[in-house]
């Protein structure tokens, strides 16, 4: 079992609090929370605590509207940039 202990982090719109997190699922939130035996602990310095972005970005007329798909292609002064070097 892999255990994680946030310290000092702030859940949006919240006061800083720590967060135990245990095998990716969080396990506890609060003050003061107990590490324990063999937990890593990292100090979040007060920083805003966000969750995982999973499928952050979509493009709504491809996906839920049912219109047909159009790739977005590169027009001729694109086709630069993205043969340039990164």
């Amino acid at each position: 079992m892999s255990c994680l202990l946030l310290r000092n982090v702030r859940p949006l719109g919240a006061a800083a609090v720590d967060v135990r997190v245990e095998d990716g699922v969080i396990a506890e939130i609060g003050t003061d929370v107990a590490a324990g035996p063999e937990v890593a602990i990292e100090d979040g310095n007060g920083q805003l605590l966000v969750p995982g972005f999973v499928d952050a970005h979509m493009h709504l007329d491809k996906t839920f509207w049912g219109l047909p798909w159009r790739p977005h292609l590169a027009g001729p002064l694109g086709r630069p940039c993205l043969s340039g070097p990164v």
